[in-house]
């Protein structure tokens, strides 16, 4: 017969394993991949944002162009940067390194090349 005392010491322990073991749509790329994919969604967004009219139709293509390259939904899309706002440590190395990509391109094309 199970004692229960270690009933309630192995419950936590065994809910802790199957919630930590779930994968999230962050673990479906790997960082570089994940740093293009903001950087994308950065420069549609940065697109997006200075065009004179906005409308939901470029709204919606912004969303294509997310899907056509990443196979990524609008609200996988969305999924994904709430995983990587709960996981700040990814978080982090994504956006520097998504800064870092930005501004080498915007110096490189500073040069003309």
């Amino acid at each position: 017969m199970i004692n229960v005392k270690h009933v309630w010491w192995v419950l936590p322990v065994l809910l802790t394993t199957i919630f930590s073991c779930q994968s999230t749509i962050t673990d479906r790329y790997t960082e570089d991949e994940l740093v293009q994919i903001m950087l994308d969604a950065h420069t549609l967004g940065l697109i997006y944002n200075r065009q004179e009219e906005r409308t939901d139709s470029l709204k919606l293509e912004y969303y294509d162009v997310l899907e056509d390259r990443y196979g990524l939904t609008r609200k996988e899309f969305q999924e994904l940067v709430n995983g990587l706002i709960l996981n700040s440590k990814l978080y982090d190395k994504v956006y520097d390194r998504m800064m870092k990509k930005a501004e080498r391109a915007e110096h490189l094309e500073m040069q003309g090349l």
